[in-house]
């Protein structure tokens, strides 16, 4: 639903504009009669501005159109509507509801949304066609040259996805976003270059080029060395690309600049262990575990837990992981129920309830739906309570499944890239090494992994 305010009073100017799905966008009219709206349905609509009433059938967006599309334009006559879409831009004659593609930018349509966006002509001839990287570069170009920033970046906007239209005489810029609040910006201001940046990291790391995305958060962090969100975001990639130390230092940072967040504390939880700072880790637990541990949050209970837990005596307290765990499986309904049940085994095992353990570590694999990392897990820890139970059969088997699993994940064929997921499977790492050292002197031979090519030693 999109809402109509008068701006000095307050009021509510009519009931709302509403879609089937988020609305994404919305632009009034140079007249300020008609408002249009785009909605994540792929529809725009057009409304009048003080009743609300539709003037027109909704428009359906051939596409292919991108979720990830968050603006549209619209000409300063009032007569076209443009959309960027992920093989160009979508362009309506709102006279005739017609409704064209440009999946090459011929020298009338490169014109016609220069005038959309910022109502000046851009000079250009012959046919332009600019892959997303090479609107890319553009930005990265532009953006090094701050003076350049003018209107041709401006209609580059538009294939990022950043929302950023004129605002009336000055010289500012408005935007959405995802935190629920507008904003504006001057776009010669640093902020805005933040602003730009940060989303050219993010097209960057959803296109999987990791390294140029690192680097365009760092040019965000050159600007606003405390920007929370660049280094939460930078220390995520590092650690994809396996560059520990690097992703450890950005998330320490991100911590002291905001300790509230449980997910940046969980995601920076193996990376001291991978490192081989124990000691490190020690407090790592106790501070994570002293800012937490009275939540309520099953979630952020389970997430303390299994941080706590992949080592021994990782806490002093070892009645709190356990107490924390016990409290996320009571959330029996929740949608990770499989990954509190993992939790809950962990505790027992350390705890040395080796009966207790197997039953909740089989009971997370069976509910594990093909997540790689937890059921890989699930069968090292099970491996281990098999073992001090004395069954060495059951233990082997565990063991050589939790491998098999492990050599389909993340990173496979000399890739450098751990996924998304990677703290997760960083754990898992940590608990093959605990768990094949517990097992390797007892002279348990491991069946070589089927289907690899490759012989265990």
């Amino acid at each position: 639903m999109a809402r109509l305010w008068e701006w000095e009073t307050g009021l509510l100017v009519c009931p709302g504009f509403e879609h089937k799905d988020e609305v994404r966008d919305t632009c009034f009219t140079p007249d300020q009669r008609w408002i249009f709206t785009l909605g994540a349905d792929g529809t725009i609509c057009a409304w009048e501005s003080r009743t609300g009433k539709g003037i027109m059938p909704p428009l359906s967006v051939p596409g292919p159109f991108s979720p990830d599309i968050r603006n549209f334009m619209i000409t300063s006559d009032g007569k076209y509507v443009a959309v960027p879409c992920t093989n160009g831009f979508d362009v309506c004659d709102i006279t005739d509801t017609g409704l064209a593609r440009f999946d090459k930018l011929d020298l009338v349509g490169l014109q016609l949304l220069a005038e959309i966006y910022s109502g000046r002509r851009i000079v250009a001839s012959g046919t332009v066609k600019l892959t997303t990287n090479e609107w890319l570069e553009r930005w990265r170009l532009l953006l090094s040259r701050p003076e350049s920033v003018s209107v041709e970046a401006e209609w580059l906007l538009a294939p990022l996805g950043v929302s950023s239209r004129p605002a009336e005489q000055s010289g500012k810029k408005e935007s959405g976003s995802d935190d629920k609040t507008p904003k504006v910006w001057d776009a010669s201001s640093a902020q805005a270059q933040v602003e730009i940046w940060r989303g050219l990291g993010a097209l960057c790391a959803t296109q999987g080029n990791l390294e140029q995305a690192i680097a365009d958060y760092s040019a965000v962090l050159r600007l606003h060395p405390d920007d929370q969100p660049a280094l939460v975001a930078r220390g995520k990639l590092y650690g994809r690309v396996g560059r520990w130390q690097e992703a450890l230092a950005d998330l320490d940072r991100a911590i002291a600049l905001d300790p509230s967040d449980h997910w940046i504390w969980f995601i920076a939880g193996p990376l001291r262990l991978r490192l081989g700072d124990t000691a490190g880790h020690r407090k790592f637990c106790r501070d994570f575990s002293a800012r937490f541990r009275e939540t309520d949050n099953p979630l952020i209970a389970e997430r303390i837990a299994k941080i706590c837990l992949l080592v021994p005596d990782a806490v002093e307290d070892r009645k709190m992981p356990a107490r924390l765990a016990q409290q996320a499986v009571m959330a029996s309904t929740h949608p990770e129920l499989a990954w509190f049940q993992l939790a809950k085994g962990m505790a027992d095992y350390r705890e040395g309830q080796f009966a207790s353990a197997i039953q909740w570590l089989r009971e997370s694999h069976a509910a594990a739906g093909g997540l790689g990392e937890l059921q890989a897990t699930d069968n090292l820890f099970l491996a281990m309570a098999h073992y001090r139970l004395g069954e060495t059969d059951q233990a082997r088997k565990s063991l050589a499944e939790a491998r098999r699993t492990l050599e389909t994940l993340p990173p496979a064929n000399g890739a450098s890239d751990w996924g998304d997921f990677w703290n997760d499977l960083l754990m898992c790492r940590i608990v093959q090494a605990e768990a094949e050292s517990l097992l390797a002197p007892s002279g348990i031979s491991l069946p070589p992994a089927e289907h690899s090519g490759k012989k265990e030693k």
